[in-house]
């Protein structure tokens, strides 16, 4: 089951969500969101295939999305590189403090 993702301002955001067919009260389904991601979702009390449930997403899914990014060679603390994201857009990146190539490190995206 694939979901759109709705538009929230850090708020907590929920989905509808199909309870596809040959799933029943108690049973869990996977839910692919627009990120890739996917979540799992329990077919609540009184649940058929064909109802409509509303579902919390994980507060992850709220809070500003982050990738991981391999400091290049020939780069310093302070010094900035530039990395292309996964929609085909660049941002720049500073080395941190302590930084060296071959670190790895947790970057925002932009919103």
């Amino acid at each position: 089951v694939e979901v759109d993702l709705p538009e929230t301002e850090g708020a907590a955001a929920t989905i509808e969500v199909t309870i596809p067919e040959g799933y029943k009260e108690g049973e869990e389904f996977m839910v692919k969101l627009p990120n890739g991601t996917e979540m799992s979702v329990e077919v609540p009390e009184g649940g058929k295939p064909g109802n409509v449930v509303e579902v919390d997403l994980p507060e992850t899914e709220g809070a500003a999305a982050t990738i991981e990014v391999t400091i290049p060679e020939g780069y310093k603390e302070g010094e900035e590189f530039m990395v292309k994201l996964p929609n085909g857009t660049e941002m720049s990146v500073e080395v941190p403090e302590g930084g060296k190539p071959g670190n790895v490190v947790e970057v925002d995206l932009p919103e």
